[in-house]
């Protein structure tokens, strides 16, 4: 008696994909890239120790190591991040572009291949080499650990989130290499987009803030959820200043994160103009209502109708809650993989849309 086959066993695999990883790994130029990705990393985490040890920290020895393993733990992930989303679209951008220009493609698309299993072959492709790099460079995240002050909680987020922003950005230059015809097109149209995450998400969270005339707060930072160093900030990041005596490339971003629970600059929780009295307190005079100026530190909330004597003809004062909308106090790394998915999802849609059957161009 023949026994059924194991569930899964025998499977074939994406053909696409099987090709694309022969090729990839057998070329010299992915070993050149892996050489020079360690390099950067391990040079990076040298300059790091080497500023730590010349500025010099104050408090217990535990406490400093703690403090360094830390900050090498977030300079490796930020350098880890900036590399892959500028090693990805040249991975690529080149997955469709380059068919149609081999003259490959329209024999590919009139296989028994669905256009989703070409994209999906592809992008596979594309992330099984970036996921190589990612565990070449677990040894030099685990300096951290011999070092204190990460858990291995924060590693495995940390390397998840670069992932995602890896397959975004994959997904992003296989639609740029769809619309294109040409390899060079598609890979500055890739790259154009990958700056755009990177600083135009900030040039223009800066242009919001000048037009609105407001601080760093509320709902202006929701475009920052795009941007990968800000979602990987916020994931590894305990605290706004991240408790840490030693400073990472993610503690700015981190502290910014920090003031979306905050009250936004020069309102009023009462309504009405407000007044200042003698002894410091705010009030509104036409009702002799205490109300909050958003100025740090006030507290994202207070006590509802809680009587507070003032020194102002007798008046009582009255506290009102405030508390930060909704949307700001979802976590920026949850806005960001939602974000992250509905581009990558959109973006295939579309690339799968493009090669449902061969461009009229190209018959």
């Amino acid at each position: 008696m023949k026994l059924p086959p194991f569930p899964g066993r025998g499977r074939p695999l994406n053909p696409v994909l099987a090709r694309e990883l022969k090729e990839r790994m057998r070329r010299k130029r992915s070993g050149f890239v892996l050489t020079v990705y360690l390099v950067l990393l391990s040079g990076a985490l040298w300059l790091l120790y080497l500023g730590a040890s010349a500025a010099g920290t104050d408090g217990p020895g535990a406490l400093r190591l703690a403090s360094l393993g830390r900050a090498a733990f977030q300079t490796v992930l930020f350098v880890m991040l900036l590399l892959v989303c500028f090693i990805v679209p040249g991975l690529a951008a080149g997955g469709v572009a380059g068919e149609r220009e081999r003259q490959t493609l329209v024999p590919l698309q009139v296989t028994l291949l669905r256009p989703r299993s070409i994209l999906l072959g592809k992008l596979a492709a594309s992330l099984a080499f970036v996921v190589f790099l990612v565990f070449a460079a677990l040894p030099l995240i685990g300096v951290s650990f011999l070092l204190g002050g990460v858990e291995p909680g924060e590693v495995v987020k940390g390397v998840a989130m670069v992932l995602a922003v890896a397959a975004t950005v994959a997904a992003l230059a296989l639609t740029c290499s769809t619309l294109m015809r040409r390899v060079q097109g598609a890979t500055v149209m890739s790259y154009a987009l990958v700056l755009f995450l990177l600083g135009g998400t900030f040039i223009v969270f800066g242009a919001q803030m000048l037009a609105d005339q407001k601080g760093p707060r509320g709902r202006a930072q929701l475009i920052l959820a795009l941007n990968p160093m800000m979602a990987t900030a916020d994931v590894v990041g305990r605290t706004p200043d991240n408790g840490s005596r030693v400073p990472s490339p993610f503690t700015p971003l981190q502290m910014l994160i920090g003031e979306r629970t905050k009250p936004e600059d020069n309102i009023t929780m009462d309504g009405g103009w407000v007044g200042t009295s003698d002894s410091g307190a705010e009030f509104a005079p036409m009702t002799g209502e205490r109300v909050i100026r958003a100025v740090p530190p006030v507290p994202t909330t207070v006590a509802v109708d809680a009587p507070v004597p003032l020194q102002n003809n007798g008046a009582v004062a009255r506290v009102t809650q405030w508390r930060a909308p909704l949307l700001n106090r979802i976590p920026m790394w949850v806005l960001s993989l939602i974000g992250y998915g509905a581009l990558s999802i959109g973006g295939l849609a579309l690339a799968s849309r493009r090669l449902a059957t061969p461009a009229a161009g190209e018959r």
